[in-house]
C-alpha cells in the first residue's frame, strides 16, 4: 500500500515538477526492491522511462525501455511483458523517428 501511494505521489510530483517527482519515485523504488513487491518495482521503472521520454533524452528512454523488457522477462508476468513491449515500440519509434520523416 505504502509502495502504490508513494508511486502515485511522485508521479503528481512528477506532473509539476519532474526532478522532485523522480526523487520521490526513487525512494519508493528502493522500498519496494527491499520488500520484493514486483508492482512497484515494475512502475517505478516505467515512470523513469516516462521521464527520459518528456524530456526527449530518447537515448536514455530507449535504454530504458530495455530495462523494463529485460526485468519483465526475469519475472514473466504476461502484463509486465506487454507493457515492454509497448515501452520498447514507443521508444524505438521516437528514437527513430527524424530518420524515417
Amino acid at each position: 500500500m505504502k509502495v502504490m501511494t508513494g508511486l502515485r505521489y511522485g508521479q503528481y510530483l512528477f506532473a509539476r515538477n519532474p526532478a522532485s517527482g523522480l526523487a520521490v519515485v526513487d525512494q519508493v523504488a528502493c522500498l519496494a526492491d527491499s520488500l520484493g513487491f514486483t508492482k512497484g518495482q515494475f512502475y517505478s521503472l516505467t515512470i523513469h522511462y516516462d521521464y527520459y521520454l518528456s524530456r526527449d533524452e530518447l537515448e536514455y528512454a530507449w535504454k530504458q525501455a530495455q530495462r523494463i523488457f529485460d526485468w519483465s522477462e526475469k519475472y514473466e508476468r504476461l502484463l509486465y511483458k506487454q507493457e515492454a513491449y509497448l515501452k520498447l515500440g514507443s521508444a524505438a519509434a521516437n528514437l527513430y523517428r527524424p530518420e524515417s520523416e
